[in-house]
């Protein structure tokens, strides 16, 4: 057999190991019967999950040099140990690989939803829950609100971003109650990012919350707050002290707002 079919040949036995470690992680437990009092019998160490266990991490570190080759043989075909190869990959990627498996796991769409929301609970790393939680965004299952939302108190801003922006896209009031909850976030980046998810909803039920930030103190959340406003729509009024604005940002999401409100006028 010559180098290339043996290099292919290894890669794709190692990609069937992984995905058979993948499936045996996730068996339900077996209850077994106690034995009867007059069998004896004899007692094994339990070393299968640990062995289990260790084969599958060393076949991940494997494909760690070389993600692509599992990018490769990823298939729909082979639903559903390929969207389970695909979060136990994201999880243990870096980089643009990590986001090249998100892009697979969102094309699978609802197929994704279970092996996100287990990722999500279960890694500790806040850039694969950044990644795990945007991905749930773009599928657009309205009933994962709640998972993603339980996110918005994480110690870690950027998950709490994360989190604001995947409920922006997938909006509905739900969504939106959640994100007016975030506008009291201490931190400012935050309070931007649910300002701009809720721009997106175009819910108008968060319309006076946030018409009270058009003043704050942070340019970048007032200019948050102006293009939010601006997508859901009031009177230009509203929003025309914001030309004047000490910040040439805020002044020109300002402008923009105003344009698109008149437009939505005129369109009607």
């Amino acid at each position: 057999m010559d180098a290339p079919k043996t290099g292919r040949f290894v890669t794709l036995f190692r990609l069937v190991a992984l995905i058979v470690c993948v499936a045996c992680a996730r068996e339900p437990t077996r209850t077994v019967s106690a034995p009867s009092p007059s069998v004896k019998t004899r007692v094994e160490p339990d070393s299968q999950q640990t062995t289990s266990t260790a084969f599958s991490e060393s076949i991940t570190r494997a494909f760690r040099a070389n993600p692509d080759s599992v990018l490769a043989l990823l298939n729909p075909d082979r639903a559903p140990t390929d969207v389970q190869v695909a979060a136990v990959m994201l999880e243990s990627s870096a980089g643009e690989d990590k986001i090249q498996f998100a892009h697979y796991l969102a094309r699978q769409g609802d197929r994704s939803r279970t092996v996100l929301a287990d990722a999500a609970r279960r890694t500790d790393d806040w850039q694969t829950l950044v990644s795990v939680l945007q991905t749930m965004g773009r599928i657009g299952d309205r009933s994962a609100v709640p998972a993603i939302g339980s996110h918005l108190s994480s110690p870690n801003s950027w998950v709490r971003m994360a989190a604001c922006h995947a409920l922006g896209d997938l909006g509905g009031q739900e969504a939106a109650n959640q994100l007016v909850a975030v506008l009291q976030d201490t931190t400012d980046t935050v309070v931007s990012a649910a300002l701009i998810a809720l721009g997106k909803t175009g819910e108008r039920t968060s319309l006076d919350q946030i018409l009270t930030l058009l003043d704050h103190e942070n340019p970048r959340v007032r200019a948050a707050a102006v293009s939010a406003v601006g997508r859901i729509g009031t009177t230009p009024s509203r929003i025309e002290p914001l030309l004047s604005d000490t910040d040439a940002g805020v002044r020109f999401k300002a402008q923009q707002a105003i344009d698109r409100i008149r437009g939505k006028e005129t369109a009607r």
